[in-house]
């Protein structure tokens, strides 16, 4: 079963179900996250002796996405309906920022740009919640 890893600062949106999504960049190998509808197991400090399961989730969607700086220094975010075509649709950057777990579209362009630099290309995966188990009668 795939696993993504979480930082500390991310782990306890992803456990209370706040985030459903994250951004990751290419694999080295190239090959893509997972396949949607696959279950995935998501995790904080992973090789660590914290290592904590947040949850095991299934896979709702992957799609391309590119992040950029604008000319007036703002954040341009397009992500691809078909992560098979390069056909894309500029994102809302100040929501896409808060399902990502930032506070706003500035912070979650410093975060990325000190990470990994821009313009940025990767993966938006997102996923489900597990089912909420019924109390018993």
């Amino acid at each position: 079963m795939p696993a993504l890893n979480f930082q500390k600062q991310f782990a306890d949106l992803v456990e209370n179900g706040e985030k459903r999504q994250t951004i990751r960049a290419e694999r080295k190998d190239g090959r893509r996250p997972a396949t949607p509808g696959a279950p995935i197991s998501l995790y904080t400090g992973m090789r660590t002796k914290s290592c904590r399961r947040l949850m095991i989730a299934q896979y709702a969607s992957l799609a391309r996405i590119i992040m950029q700086r604008t000319h007036d220094g703002r954040l341009d975010i397009a992500v691809a309906a078909d992560p098979d075509r390069p056909i894309y649709w500029t994102a809302d950057a100040e929501t896409m920022a808060r399902d990502d777990g930032f506070p706003d579209a500035a912070a979650m362009l410093a975060w990325f740009e000190n990470t990994h630099g821009l313009p940025f290309q990767g993966w938006l995966i997102k996923w489900d919640p597990p089912a909420q188990e019924s109390p018993a009668p």
